[in-house]
């Protein structure tokens, strides 16, 4: 009890002090941080890990150091991911230029909460890392990074801060500086193109401009096409053909919202058309796979690093269809913004029954001096869909046609029915894809019910409207659905309807909560696995949303993300216990992601349930929660809390601040889901308790009580305590097999310096009879853990809290 009694003050004497908070980390330039020598290039395959990583780590806090540079980009205006700032796992990201640009200059920098030690929601992580308010765009900023990579693609992820390091954005000058964009070519990215089958990743002259700022001069557009229902697909190509793919990671080239900007950033982006030759384009180089194969891409960032074009063909802008939702007895009226640099000598519209390929042609005509055409498409019977197109001809024969003359993802659907359920919206003419026939379409008079099945799902809800196929839909999280819960019946009257990373999601809605308390659907159970962990489209697909559970499985891989280069903590099950693949599952709830860093292959789950979602090209199961899990029946120990018992202080000492932990078996450090009772005023002698409470995912509690005795100050005379006020420092700190003491100014003499353990052990001891103290102390034999350095002469006492890690 002597012991532990001791333990507690010191852990009240170290929290009362205030701790110095040093950054250990090491500053290295940006090149540094991104240079791969040639030879690793050249490997095969190649070896893109940076330098100062592989092979071996240069710097002694390995993979995490401080870097300086100037900002690219203002995080809100990321675009590849739901970056609306509520408390989800969503992640935000920047890219830092090196002063005057050039080879490795550019880094990307990635505030992904799911990376972050201990997870936290990216609302807490934004203000407490100032990922916002001092990542403006041409500031120049210090960060503490650690590295990461992602489909070879180096990402460093901000570090969190601690109580001995200060990690947050530091902005280093209130005065901008300038963005510099190096003048490059397509070919020393790609070489080639995919239509003539030579298309290939130059990796040896292209590696060291990812992340940076580049300018590529002089090229022509080509590939466009429309997905996602608001995204494009385009590329560019230099004169000799080599073609390089143009990337939405910037919230102006998406239409969808996701930036986090107010007021949001106009729906309005359109490429210019195939054949149009730019002056210029610029942006970030990024590198990425598709079908496990990867390339260099270039992504702009701001509106006007697309250059103006220097031949242009005819363009047609935004297009309109009313009625949205049309049945048999409307003609169809459909519009867009034709300009060009010239006259236009002709604007028809086609049009033809999905089932035809004759497609019926009648002109556009233009409204008053306006820049907008139209024309009508005559009725059709109820149930059919049709396709439809633009073709423009200018003055100099240039012709355009929108999307193209197959009329692609240019449909709708004659209903009689209106949209009355979640089938309806989630129609799909084509299985192949499973897109909505409404994707881009802004429903309203709609009549939508289901009952709320999940929430928070990465700031999405899901709404199930009985059992089946297209039983379910996405909805992006938004003030009117923030408050509802699972079991809410609801009905849905108007909304935008957008296939987000191909997932039907509705966004923008109109909706009534008609009753709490409902019966969800109950889950599909055991459907053919092997048809979602190999990614049938056509039979997956209308699953999505949809709850789902399979019984009796086992973990088949516990990092079903290695093949990517990063560590994301999704893993696998499968119906054998030596399956080594499996379908995945996605790690959106935080104590499913804590419960799957300590899972191992071939672990026995009773089942595994939640919603079905398709994520970076693979259909994965969502688990709520720990009950969606069959695992809570093998764990019945209960966590345990540490930091209870008696404790004193003095009457004036300031806040009560023990340290108290709370620990399990499974799910780990639980010190942040305590419930506590009870308070201590330290400005009144007395006694007091304050009670701890913590429970586990799986039910199991356990609770404690520290009894506090506040007791009269001691009268001490004129002496004061010297130290408090005293130069002295216990470093580095987390601390490996050394630490400094450091103390000058000391006027009495002798000066003792004790190091305690957390249960009181001394573990160290030194007497010195200097003025001025600075010694290094092998603290090598120690273990991992926290210790207490007490420096203490005859006028008082010191208490410094260090951490030693890394063995």
């Amino acid at each position: 009890m002597k012991k532990q009694l001791l333990a507690l003050s010191l852990l009240a004497a170290a929290v009362s002090l205030q701790a110095q908070r040093i950054n250990p980390y090491p500053v290295i330039p940006l090149d540094s941080v991104q240079y791969v020598r040639p030879a690793k290039l050249l490997a095969t395959p190649p070896n893109d890990t940076p330098d100062y990583i592989s092979p071996i780590k240069l710097y002694p806090y390995a993979d995490t150091v401080n870097i300086e540079g100037i900002v690219v980009m203002n995080p809100r205006v990321y675009g590849l991911a739901t970056n609306t700032n509520t408390p989800s796992t969503s992640r935000v990201s920047t890219w830092l230029q090196k002063k005057g640009g050039g080879p490795w200059s550019g880094v990307q920098v990635m505030l992904d909460p799911t990376l972050t030690r201990p997870v936290a929601a990216k609302a807490v992580l934004l203000p407490e890392l100032k990922f916002y308010d001092n990542c403006q765009q041409s500031f120049p900023v210090r960060m503490t990074v650690r590295h990461g990579a992602f489909q070879n693609e180096t990402q460093l992820y901000m570090v969190r801060n601690s109580s001995f390091s200060d990690n947050s954005v530091e902005q280093l000058s209130l005065t901008p500086d300038t963005l510099v964009y190096t003048k490059i070519t397509v070919d020393s990215l790609m070489k080639g193109n995919p239509t003539a089958g030579t298309w290939i990743q130059d990796k040896v002259n292209g590696e060291k401009w990812e992340g940076v700022l580049v300018e590529i001069r002089n090229v022509r557009v080509t590939n466009v096409s429309a997905f996602g229902g608001t995204r494009w697909n385009w590329s560019i190509q230099d004169d000799a053909g080599n073609l390089i793919e143009v990337r939405d990671m910037s919230g102006y080239f998406r239409n969808d919202d996701n930036e986090d900007l107010s007021p949001k950033i106009p729906n309005n982006f359109q490429p210019p058309v195939t054949g149009t030759g730019l002056s210029f384009i610029r942006g970030i180089i990024t590198e990425y796979q598709v079908a496990g194969v990867n390339r260099y891409g270039i992504a702009p960032i701001m509106p006007n690093d697309v250059g103006p074009c220097n031949v242009c063909p005819p363009r047609v802008g935004t297009r309109e269809r009313l009625p949205i939702i049309v049945t048999q007895n409307d003609s169809v009226s459909i519009s867009a913004n034709i300009t060009a640099d010239t006259t236009i000598s002709s604007a028809t519209l086609y049009y033809a029954p999905s089932t035809s390929t004759a497609f019926t042609a009648v002109s556009l005509s233009k409204i008053g001096t306006t820049d907008k055409f139209t024309a009508k498409i005559p009725p059709y019977a109820s149930g059919t869909i049709v396709k439809y197109y633009i073709k423009v001809t200018d003055g100099r024969n240039i012709t355009i046609v929108v999307p193209d003359t197959l009329g692609s993802n240019s449909i709708y659907l004659v209903t009689n029915n209106g949209v009355n359920n979640i089938r309806d919206i989630q129609f799909a003419p084509n299985p192949a894809n499973g897109t909505t026939i409404w994707n881009g379409d802004s429903l309203v008079g709609i009549n939508v019910h289901g009952v709320v099945t999940a929430t928070r799902m990465n700031s999405q809800i899901i709404i199930q409207d009985g059992q089946g196929v297209n039983s379910a839909v996405f909805i992006q999280n938004s003030p009117v659905t923030e408050n509802w819960k699972i079991g809410d019946s609801v009905r849905v009257t108007a909304a935008r309807v957008t296939e987000t990373f191909n997932v039907t999601t509705l966004y923008n809605v109109t909706a009534t909560l008609l009753k709490s308390g409902a019966a969800l659907p109950a889950f599909e159970n055991n459907l053919p696995l092997d048809s979602f962990r190999l990614n049938r489209v056509a039979y997956a697909r209308p699953w999505e949303g949809v709850l789902m559970r399979w019984d009796s499985v086992f973990v088949a891989q516990t990092n079903a993300d290695s093949s990517t280069g990063g560590q994301f903590y999704e893993w696998s099950f499968n119906k054998t216990a030596t399956a080594t693949l499996g379908l995945r599952v996605d790690d959106l709830n935080p104590s499913i992601f804590q419960m799957s860093l300590g899972l191992t292959k071939g672990q026995f789950f009773d089942f595994v349930q939640g919603p079905m979602l398709f994520s970076f090209s693979n259909f994965k199961l969502i688990p709520r929660s720990l009950a969606d899990v069959g695992l809570c029946g093998l764990d019945t120990l209960k966590p345990v809390i540490t930091g209870g018992g008696v404790d004193t202080v003095e009457v004036g000492s300031g806040p009560y601040a023990p340290v108290v932990t709370a620990l399990d078996n499974r799910d780990g450090n639980l010190t942040g889901y305590m419930i506590i009772t009870g308070s201590v005023n330290t400005a009144a002698i007395g006694d007091y308790t304050v009670k701890y409470y913590v429970t586990d995912f799986c039910g199991n509690m356990d609770s404690a009580s520290i009894m506090v005795h506040v007791k009269d100050t001691p009268q001490v005379g004129l002496n004061t305590n010297e130290l408090l006020a005293a130069d002295i420092k216990v470093f580095p700190s987390p601390a490996t097999d050394v630490i400094t003491v450091s103390a000058k100014g000391i006027k009495t003499l002798p000066l003792n310096v004790t190091v305690y353990d957390v249960i009181g052990r001394q573990v160290i001891g030194r007497t010195y009879n200097e003025a001025n103290v600075s010694e290094t102390i092998n603290i090598s034999t120690l273990n991992n853990g926290v210790y207490f350095c007490v420096i203490k002469n005859a006028q008082g006492s010191r208490t410094v809290k260090f951490v030693v890690n890394g063995k």
